[in-house]
């Protein structure tokens, strides 16, 4: 897959954990956190095939991900697709917040939905 720009400026591309899925509702789809990692927002795009060609991202803000506790900013990461949580006419995600919990793990994995985005 070719990702424009290079990894230390694009924020465009995903830091390290993105999932592609065929989607029961959305056909293919990509799901990531933009660089540089820790995020209040995730990135989706549409694909032809598992290996696109793909769209350009959709920016989705993901809610209580920029909280702060103890003047600390406590963000979110991971995201990726969900279809179990798909619907016709929402889309299945998933994203690990910071401040889901603050001791012992600090943080925990929310799944969610997002109103369907632009398809190619």
């Amino acid at each position: 897959m070719v990702m424009p720009g290079d990894a230390g400026g694009d924020r465009f591309q995903p830091v390290a954990s993105f999932s592609i899925v065929e989607d029961p509702h959305h056909g293919f789809t990509m799901v990531y956190s933009p660089w540089p990692g820790y995020t209040d927002r995730l990135f989706i795009r549409s694909g032809a095939s598992p290996t696109g060609p793909w769209t350009l991202p959709s920016t989705v803000q993901l809610p209580g991900c920029f909280d702060r506790v103890g003047g600390q900013e406590q963000l979110c990461y991971a995201g990726t697709a969900q279809p179990w949580r798909s619907t016709p006419t929402e889309l299945g995600v998933g994203w690990y917040d910071q401040f889901r919990y603050l001791d012992p793990a600090r943080g925990g994995y929310v799944a969610g939905s997002t109103a369907a985005f632009p398809r190619r």
